[in-house]
């Protein structure tokens, strides 16, 4: 965070929870002393050219699904869904993260048969 300086850094993909809360904090705050938001579901940013807003949703109760009157579609055949990924996406992806990180997932891979 502290290399690419974003407009407001959102940490997300962690367990957000009392236990590790502090701990990540602090180890952002070792490098990064910009604005950041420490992600945990229901949270929203609302973006515009002047400013970033974080909040939380306003929500009726949690909701449950219900099964409805249509069997739900057959799963797409293997191969035949398309990347999700654009191009555009893809050019911003930073080398010293995935370089970072390669060893890891290639042990990984290499230990659960993964291609």
């Amino acid at each position: 965070m502290s290399t690419i300086t974003p407009r407001h850094a959102i940490g997300y993909h962690f367990f957000n929870e009392q236990g590790t809360h502090d701990n990540i904090l602090a180890g952002v705050r070792s490098t990064y002393s910009g604005p950041l938001s420490l992600a945990v579901d229901n949270m929203v940013w609302n973006i515009t050219k002047d400013k970033i807003v974080e909040r939380m949703i306003v929500s009726p109760d949690q909701a449950w699904g219900v099964n409805g009157p249509n069997k739900p579609p057959a799963p797409p055949a293997p191969g035949s869904v398309p990347d999700p990924i654009s191009d555009f996406i893809k050019t911003g992806r930073w080398g010293p993260a995935e370089k970072a990180q390669a060893p890891m997932v290639d042990k990984f891979k290499k230990e659960n048969n993964l291609k």
